[in-house]
């Protein structure tokens, strides 16, 4: 009883962790949109990087305790968005907030589909276990 407890108990940090993941993605967003300071959106920014990299070591570390099968195909989901992100990171540095607007729009609408998929594929796994 008590690991079927925990398997919730995770699922529920999980999706808690999905709701700040796409919090950051609407706000840094929201910020190129109402052309906020750079300083603003640098934190943004960074705060995306930083807690989407958190999360995906987070969700790897369940998968590898609970012997996920489906790891590998996962990760190398994590891999590309992560890459995104940081290609992300040189758009905006490099001034080209359009084609960064452009970019975080669409990892937004992965990031949802990957959650859709993918998270609630591994959801499942647990809920099996």
């Amino acid at each position: 009883m008590e690991m079927i407890e925990q398997d919730q108990e995770d699922r529920e940090v999980m999706a808690g962790e999905h709701r700040v993941q796409l919090g950051l993605f609407r706000a840094f967003a929201q910020a190129i949109r109402s052309d906020a300071g750079d300083a603003e959106k640098a934190e943004i920014l960074d705060n995306l990087i930083d807690y989407t990299e958190l999360h995906f070591n987070s969700e790897q570390l369940l998968m590898r305790l609970h012997a996920y099968p489906g790891f590998d195909a996962h990760v190398a989901e994590h891999d590309g968005l992560m890459a995104d992100v940081k290609n992300l990171r040189r758009l905006i540095d490099a001034g080209d907030e359009s084609a960064g607007l452009d970019l975080v729009d669409e990892l937004e609408t992965w990031l949802v589909r990957h959650i859709d998929s993918h998270d609630k594929a591994f959801g499942r796994f647990l809920e099996r276990k």
